[in-house]
């Protein structure tokens, strides 16, 4: 009888442990934190809010220029991150000719790293090709543009899905990739 009472106590124990393990968040709310996500959580207050923003970024070559507009931007922790409530960009050349342009519902934009996060649906038109991503993102000192999330590229005679993709800023070199359980595809459409 005594050991059945030291067995209850004992899982008991373990279950009041692992509940606590999970649930407490100590003194300064340290807790688990499944993700390394450094966006501002929806209880944060922004320091400054600005209407009917401009911002202007370059690659790293400055080869590309990103004209942002955005209606709406929220700055945190003393304007390092920038929140952007819609986004508009027009990538420009050097000789300021318009390369594509890219609209999404919402950005982040790091600016010690040098860093844009677009988040959607995301539309971008380069000449007579769409295409279509959850998300954006690109980094100054990387001549690098990738989406995740699932892509689609659309053209007037094929489209091209995939997973995601990466690009050089002026989108003239693409790579699309699959996943393990699905590869790229690619569509031919039929000439009317």
């Amino acid at each position: 009888m005594g050991k059945k009472y030291i067995l209850l106590a004992i899982i008991i124990m373990i279950i009041g442990g692992m509940y606590f393990a999970f649930t407490y968040r100590g003194e300064r709310g340290e807790g688990l934190n499944p993700g390394n996500d450094t966006a501002p959580q929806p209880e944060a207050k922004p320091d400054d809010r600005f209407q009917e923003v401009n911002l202007t970024l370059y690659n790293k070559e400055r080869t590309v220029c990103w004209e942002v507009s955005s209606a709406e931007l929220s700055s945190f922790e003393d304007k390092a991150l920038l929140k952007l409530l819609p986004v508009s960009i027009e990538a420009l050349n050097p000789a300021r000719q318009k390369l594509y342009s890219v609209m999404a519902a919402k950005g982040i934009y790091r600016s010690g790293r040098g860093e844009l996060t677009l988040s959607g649906p995301i539309l971008i038109n380069k000449d007579e090709l769409e295409m279509e991503t959850a998300e954006l993102s690109w980094q100054k000192d990387h001549n690098l543009i990738t989406g995740r999330g699932g892509v689609v590229f659309r053209a007037p005679f094929f489209t091209l899905t995939g997973d995601r993709f990466e690009a050089r800023p002026d989108l003239n070199k693409l790579t699309v990739y699959g996943n393990r359980a699905k590869q790229a595809y690619f569509t031919w459409k039929e000439r009317g």
